[in-house]
């Protein structure tokens, strides 16, 4: 029987030791990983502040070891993300994430095969996208058009709703309303200013993400976003670097 009490007590101390270095590793990770992933977002998003990172997961050791971390949620201000020909400055980030498969020799790869995401834009974004001055007010946007008419420069303010359209993967500027203080545009000329102005917006968007919806708010427009298939490291690539 003192044989076997041995046997016994050394499992439970084993055990207890086991727990403990769980625990331990548990405490560590639950300190260090959130920074660390935060740290190499920070790197390839050129964030000048870390993104902060939250996991859902109960329990991170086993998740790690499973190499997939549960809806996990990232938000990050001042990110700039490559596309194929240009990059794309968002002045907020934010992107939820179901699952991300940790992988990499040194666990430092995050692929996420379907993500939601949510970007703003400011005014001067837009702006360079329109080629015109654009202003941002809830569900509006105002652009702005210098005119010459009659020996007059004026600035003509275009107002339109912005709308995302799926099939073409654009921003259309709908429900144009011309306006010009103290002058009254012929008709013909609000129509060519509006043809101008009022052209679908080719926003730019890192390979594997899809717009879904826009919405203007007070000095920004917010685009909401679907990724497929997204190697979270690899969103700053050619011709970012």
């Amino acid at each position: 029987m003192s044989g076997l009490k041995k046997a016994l007590t050394g499992f439970i101390v084993l055990l207890v030791i086991a727990v403990a270095a769980c625990v331990g590793v548990e405490l560590w990770l639950r300190m260090t990983l959130p920074d660390r992933v935060a740290s190499e977002l920070q790197g390839v998003w050129l964030t000048p502040e870390e993104p902060r990172v939250e996991f859902s997961d109960r329990f991170l050791l086993p998740a790690i070891l499973q190499r997939r971390l549960s809806d996990v949620k990232v938000s990050a201000k001042d990110v700039t993300l490559a596309t194929k020909k240009d990059r794309l400055k968002l002045d907020e980030l934010q992107v939820q994430i179901p699952v991300v498969e940790v992988r990499g020799a040194n666990w430092d790869q995050y692929y996420a095969g379907s993500l939601s995401a949510s970007g703003r834009l400011s005014d001067r974004q837009v702006s360079k996208f329109t080629g015109f001055p654009v202003t941002l007010a809830p569900d509006k946007m105002q652009v702005t058009y210098n005119l010459e008419l009659f020996g007059k420069k004026l600035d003509v303010k275009i107002l339109v709703t912005p709308t995302a359209n799926y099939q073409t993967q654009s921003i259309e500027l709908t429900q144009p309303e011309v306006g010009v203080l103290g002058v009254k545009l012929p008709v013909t000329v609000s129509k060519e200013i509006v043809a101008k102005v009022a052209k679908p917006i080719k926003v730019p968007l890192p390979e594997g993400f899809t717009m879904v919806d826009v919405a203007a708010g007070n000095g920004y427009l917010q685009v909401d976003l679907d990724g497929r298939e997204i190697m979270l490291n690899e969103l700053l690539s050619q011709p970012g670097r």
